[in-house]
Formats: structure tokens, C-alpha cells, sequence
């Protein structure tokens, strides 16, 4: 599909631990958010926003095939500048 853009910056604000669990958003949430960011694996430039307080940094690699890193940061990267962290991660 030619749509004339680079790529998508998509948030997600829900895939916390003080919003829901992690079995619940992985049933509500996480198949929804694949969906959603799949037709973008194609473009170069997505950007992937995690936030809120005890985030679920691990669900990142569910996203790698829209959301790869070329910097070669793993998701123990990006816990290291994000506090706090879930207590259970």
C-alpha cells in the first residue's frame, strides 16, 4: 500500500501495572496493538512510546518486527533509564 508516509509513532499508555495486569493486557490490550502497528513494519521510521509508572518494558519484543532497534539498545537498556520499574520485572 503506497501511502506516502515514513512511518508511525505509536503510543501506548495502557501496558502498566497500575492500569492492568499484565494476563489482562496481554488479552485486551496487546492483540489490538499488533493489529494496529503491523501494516507499518514495512516503513522505516516508527517510533514505539512506552510510559507510565511500572511499564511492562518486556512486551517491547513483541513489537520488534515494526519497532526494531538499530541502535542495538535492548529492553535492559531502556529499563536502566526508566524508574520505576515494575516491582515483579
Amino acid at each position: 500500500m503506497e501511502t506516502g508516509i515514513d512511518g508511525i509513532f505509536y503510543a501506548i499508555q495502557h501496558a502498566q501495572a497500575g492500569l492492568m495486569t499484565l494476563d489482562e493486557y496481554k488479552t485486551f490490550g496487546l492483540p489490538f496493538d499488533l493489529k494496529t502497528t503491523g501494516p507499518a513494519a514495512a516503513l522505516w521510521c516508527n517510533l514505539l512510546h512506552l510510559h507510565g509508572l511500572y511499564v511492562y518494558f518486556d512486551l517491547v519484543l513483541h513489537f520488534s518486527s515494526c519497532f526494531p532497534s538499530s541502535t542495538g539498545m535492548t529492553v535492559r537498556h531502556i529499563r536502566r533509564w526508566s524508574k520505576p520499574t515494575h516491582p515483579k520485572s
